[in-house]
């Protein structure tokens, strides 16, 4: 079988950054706010389509006893209908029944809330909702940012 691509069309397409990337990863830890004597790792970058839309996200990876669950939150210089400023939209990723879940939540219950600024506004679940489009491009965020970092992706599976 003979490759629809050739070796040179693949690096200029890589030159020309028509491929995602993530830059500026960083790594950090913050204390818990459960009972036990723990910090959880953040992963925080700035995520770059095909199309050169740049969006700053974090990342918590969270690990109580053997349970594992990320949360994901994306940055914005406003969001349409709901407000002009600098805010946060957060999802929690979560593994139930064998089946991976993806559930936009409000951003105050969020682990961000300990990490970042309190002058971020954070959308709520119900505000995420209202607006045309923003569902589905937080999904479509995750998975570009699970599927380019390996730690991120894996996590949940990881024993």
């Amino acid at each position: 079988m003979e490759a629809s691509t050739s070796w040179e069309s693949l690096c200029l397409y890589i030159k020309e950054n028509l491929v995602s990337v993530i830059q500026e990863r960083e790594e950090f830890f913050v204390k818990c706010d459960c009972s036990e004597e723990h910090e959880n790792k953040f992963v925080e970058g700035i995520f770059i389509n095909e199309d050169k839309v740049q969006v700053e996200f974090s990342v918590a990876l969270i690990n109580h006893d053997e349970d594992r669950d990320i949360w994901l939150a994306i940055f914005l210089d406003g969001c349409k209908e709901v407000t002009n400023s600098h805010c946060m939209l957060t999802a929690h990723i979560y593994i139930k029944d064998s089946n991976v879940c993806f559930s936009i939540q409000d951003a105050e219950r969020s682990p961000f809330k300990l990490a970042y600024e309190n002058d971020l506004y954070c959308i709520s679940r119900e505000e995420a909702l209202s607006v045309d489009g923003l569902k589905d491009a937080l999904f479509y965020w995750y998975k570009s940012i699970f599927k380019m970092d390996k730690e991120i992706g894996l996590f949940l599976l990881a024993s």
